[in-house]
């Protein structure tokens, strides 16, 4: 197992995330301005975990190269519970990491009306 290391947890940053959303399958982000990032890095971990410090069994999910502000989506496998907890964490083009967002998705439902005739 990997272990997750992360060099300045909450660390001041230069770069500005809004609208940090996940679900089963996805994890999105709006990136209003970014400086010196070279990847954004999601983990994801079963269940609610309070906090910023990624649990040890947290899964890495992927990555994806900074290209500027803009929207970044990230497909993501089904997650194995009903509540999931995901991190994202920005790494510098130095190599520093650090956790930059935290969001928690819950199965969602979504009823489509029926036609009859």
């Amino acid at each position: 197992m990997q272990s997750v290391v992360i060099n300045h947890p909450l660390a001041p940053t230069a770069v500005q995330i809004s609208n940090l959303r996940a679900s089963r399958t996805r994890v999105s982000w709006l990136s209003l301005s970014e400086l010196d990032t070279a990847r954004y890095i999601v983990y994801r971990s079963d269940g609610v975990v309070d906090g910023y410090l990624i649990p040890p069994n947290a899964t890495l999910l992927g990555s994806l190269f900074a290209r500027g502000p803009g929207n970044y989506v990230l497909p993501a496998p089904a997650a194995s519970s009903a509540q999931s907890t995901y991190w994202l964490v920005e790494q510098t083009n130095n190599g520093e990491t650090r956790v930059i967002g935290r969001a928690v998705a819950s199965d969602m439902f979504t009823y489509l009306p029926t036609l009859l005739r």
